[in-house]
């Protein structure tokens, strides 16, 4: 087997499982939204819905170095020498950022991790829509339209993933008061607002992606 065709196999599993988890945090979503349930159901609802929803966390961030190797080992992303290797050093702290995150959640050391994530997202959502951007023009070290289709809407889901988490920050302390006092009207609106607003990012996620598995495979010349 090629170092592509192991490289092909680990891009196409992640593609699953991100889009298959998505699609788990999103019905779980609900279950923690419903009231008519005990508060013992609903906790372990979210529960399920917050170890799920770390598979597609680290696809999102894996899913990088292995579709810049992809691209540079066939030539269709000119890289100079120890770009690749730097990419994959970078990713690796960074999935260990997005784990470390999960782990402590509520300690200082998360607080911290989180801003820097948060940062450091901005900053790839900035270079690969530059990337997708400067390739569909012509310019740039993408050779290839439809590559540079791919990278642009990464640099967009990645957003998504942002506006996800700031149109979901009133969720943790509604449901926290839920917990604590009991389900009322306006813990349980504000539940239900915060997941409202985030849902359509995580539908644009889903259709995101299906474009980019058709890219990837049928390669148009655009």
């Amino acid at each position: 087997m090629t170092e592509y065709s192991l490289l092909l196999v680990a891009h196409l599993v992640l593609f699953a499982y991100w889009l298959g988890g998505d699609v788990g945090v999103f019905y779980s979503s609900y279950r923690v939204c419903d009231a008519s349930l005990s508060r013992d159901a609903r906790l372990t609802a979210l529960r399920i819905m917050s170890w799920v929803d770390m598979v597609p966390r680290y696809c999102l961030v894996l899913i990088l170095p292995v579709g810049l190797s992809m691209s540079a080992t066939m030539g269709w992303w000119h890289t100079r020498d120890g770009v690749v290797p730097a990419v994959w050093v970078l990713s690796g702290l960074w999935l260990w950022m997005v784990w470390a995150i999960h782990h402590h959640q509520g300690k200082p050391l998360a607080e911290t991790l989180r801003r820097i994530d948060f940062g450091l997202r901005v900053l790839v959502i900035v270079a690969m829509v530059g990337y997708g951007v400067a390739g569909l023009a012509g310019g740039g070290p993408i050779d290839q339209p439809w590559l540079a289709a791919k990278a642009l809407l990464y640099g967009l889901l990645v957003f998504c993933g942002l506006m996800i988490r700031v149109m979901a920050q009133p969720f943790g302390p509604a449901f926290a008061d839920i917990m604590r006092s009991g389900s009322t009207p306006d813990a349980e609106a504000r539940l239900n607002g915060a997941m409202n607003r985030a849902r359509p990012f995580v539908v644009l996620i889903w259709l995101g992606l299906v474009t980019m598995a058709w890219l990837g495979a049928v390669k148009p010349p655009l």
